[in-house]
């Protein structure tokens, strides 16, 4: 007998059986919606490098959350647009920054909404890299220490950091394992 040996047809055979044999099933609640916040008043403007995403200011967010809560999508996915930059990032971890802004107003007016936030720092140094650089190299430790400080002050404002998933005891910071056990 010819390739193929097995002709799995009875695996096709009706809609149910197709249902329980596929491999994986695609919904609108899988979805994760990003969302880029900056400062200002009145922006909602396209990112050209990502054609129907755009820069909201914080006055334009809560408009879009409740559109993608409307259309059954059950989480976002913030990314911060910071006003300055420096060296340290400082503005990934102020409390009173874009993002931590962001989770507290879509938290309020969409309680039901996963707020996952981009824990990262190379939107917010003035270098552009994901840590502290001193004498052209990356200070892993410092890094971070500094990714710790961003995380808690967006489990903070109520979102639910990707690094949160880690287990209570990858965190040595005790004030991050305390929050993200909340």
């Amino acid at each position: 007998m010819s390739y193929p040996i097995t002709r799995p047809r009875r695996l096709r055979k009706n809609a149910v059986i197709r249902s329980m044999v596929r491999e994986s099933a695609l919904s609108v609640g899988d979805l994760i919606y990003p969302m880029f916040i900056t400062h200002g008043k009145g922006i909602r403007e396209e990112i050209e490098a990502l054609p129907e995403n755009y820069h909201l200011s914080l006055d334009r967010l809560i408009d879009e959350v409740k559109t993608v809560w409307d259309l059954g999508i059950p989480a976002v996915l913030l990314f911060g647009i910071p006003e300055g930059r420096d060296d340290l990032a400082s503005e990934a971890y102020n409390p009173k920054g874009i993002v931590q802004n962001a989770v507290r107003l879509i938290k309020k007016a969409v309680p039901g909404m996963v707020v996952i936030t981009d824990v990262c720092l190379c939107e917010y140094t003035s270098h552009g890299h994901c840590g502290i650089i001193e004498d052209g190299y990356l200070q892993n430790d410092r890094s971070v220490e500094l990714l710790q400080k961003v995380t808690l002050s967006h489990a903070e404002a109520g979102s639910l950091s990707f690094g949160q998933l880690l287990p209570r005891k990858a965190w040595p910071h005790p004030r991050l394992s305390s929050v993200v056990s909340r």
